[in-house]
């Protein structure tokens, strides 16, 4: 039975930390010279697009070696055209070898963050709700704190069953 890549939890009793150090360090050397994929949580938002252009076209691109970059969040990822990656041309002139993708989901939705996840290096959760009074508190706690928790308990699973 073949085993995906999954996301990475760092705890001080890893597998490879109790193997050492150049264990550790042929692992992510392994890793980053087949590329990460990072999934970024809320990736259409304000935060989100700001952290993806930097994925794919800033120098942490080419310092750690993305792959891929796959965006979750409720909204389709479309943006006013301010950002220089907007344009599908602009971003493979940069980066030509990563990879942009997309997911559809809601932050609740197990499921679906479960798939968006399968087979991610890296999570970078930047979903969230800002409220200037007009947003009911049900809906912030349930995005901020339960849609937090829910991450942390997918990347969680998702790491320990190729661990196992």
């Amino acid at each position: 039975m073949a085993r995906t890549k999954t996301p990475k939890i760092r705890t001080t009793g890893s597998p490879s930390s109790r193997q050492g150090p150049q264990v550790e360090a042929t692992m992510k050397a392994q890793r980053s010279s087949q590329g990460l994929t990072i999934l970024v949580t809320g990736g259409a938002g304000m935060l989100g697009t700001h952290i993806v252009e930097e994925l794919l076209t800033g120098q942490v691109a080419h310092t750690i070696n993305v792959r891929e970059v796959r965006v979750y969040d409720r909204v389709p990822f479309t943006r006013l055209g301010e950002l220089s990656f907007e344009s599908s041309q602009t971003y493979r002139e940069i980066n030509a070898q990563t990879v942009l993708s997309t997911f559809e989901g809601d932050i609740l939705d197990r499921k679906a963050l479960s798939k968006a996840m399968d087979g991610c290096d890296y999570v970078i959760h930047s979903c969230s709700v800002v409220d200037f009074g007009n947003i009911p508190k049900e809906v912030i706690w349930n995005v901020n704190v339960k849609g937090t928790q829910l991450v942390v308990e997918v990347a969680c699973s998702t790491a320990s069953s190729i661990n196992d």
